[in-house]
């Protein structure tokens, strides 16, 4: 489900400008494995196998994106909450049509809504 930032809805985790795309997370460091966790409270809940110490859990979470959504890691920037769980990312794109495509994708086949 899309949203632009002016009719964000609450189950709405993303939204999107003309050059970039912002995503409301909840990060939960120290998991099992990184992984998508689904959406909550319009957060979308992401897993990440590192501890919280030193940026890691950070660094670890630009890393996930970054693969998992197919853009680079230094698109990747964390505009709220960087030492909090509850997290803003923003990522720059070129082409946000196909990354809006990719996050629809991976949406569709690995996110459960929970």
């Amino acid at each position: 489900m899309l949203a632009s930032k002016k009719n964000k809805a609450v189950k709405n985790y993303f939204s999107f400008d003309s050059d970039s795309i912002h995503i409301e997370l909840k990060v939960i460091p120290g998991a099992g494995k990184n992984e998508f966790g689904g959406i909550r409270d319009g957060r979308l809940y992401v897993r990440i196998t590192s501890p919280p110490e030193n940026g890691r859990a950070n660094e670890n979470l630009r890393r996930f994106i970054s693969d998992s959504f197919g853009c680079t890691k230094s698109s990747i920037k964390i505009i709220k909450g960087e030492k909090s769980r509850i997290k803003t990312i923003m990522i720059s794109s070129a082409n946000n049509s196909d990354l809006i495509n990719k996050i629809k994708k991976l949406y569709l086949t690995n996110i459960k809504d929970v």
